[in-house]
């Protein structure tokens, strides 16, 4: 299995379109989503295994990862460990049957910002995962204040004229 993963250069814009990524290894879940947040506008990119989703995952792109705990590869903690190695604080959801208190908080705990049990509420995942793509969209956007300070910077004896 491979760690790579695509990274755009520094000089491409990032760009408004946000993937939700599922990471599952029940066919049904998957599916489902992927429908639910096709009917919200929402891209979605599924993955049965850890290793696909390590290949085609950029860690640039905005959006969220909708994770499960318990998969043939790697568990769902293993998964956002590596993440969180990437150099980017990417939005997790942890979708799981097998959810319990203890890996709740382990999930939590690593900066995962809901956990989810199967059977989950749709109405209230999707509302969830809406909120994080926004708020991962925002923190996309390039900070535009201070770029007409740096013009204005004279050193001892000029005249900023």
């Amino acid at each position: 299995m491979s760690s790579t993963h695509r990274r755009r250069g520094n000089d491409s814009p990032v760009t408004p379109d946000a993937v939700v990524h599922v990471i599952d290894d029940d066919e049904a879940t998957r599916n489902v989503l992927q429908l639910l947040l096709k009917t919200v506008g929402l891209k979605c990119a599924t993955y049965s295994l850890f290793s696909v989703f390590v290949e085609e995952f950029d860690v640039d792109q905005p959006g969220c990862v909708v994770l499960d705990v318990r998969m043939p590869e790697s568990n769902g903690i293993e998964t956002m460990s590596w993440l969180q190695t990437l150099g980017r604080a990417v939005p997790v959801i942890f979708a799981t049957g097998y959810g319990d208190l203890a890996t709740a908080v382990r999930a939590m705990k690593l900066g995962a910002v809901d956990f989810f049990e199967k059977p989950f509420n749709k109405e209230l995942l999707i509302e969830t995962i809406q909120h994080w793509v926004r708020n991962d969209l925002a923190a996309h956007q390039p900070t535009q204040g201070y770029v007409g300070a740096a013009c204005n910077i004279v050193g001892p004896g000029e005249t900023g004229a």
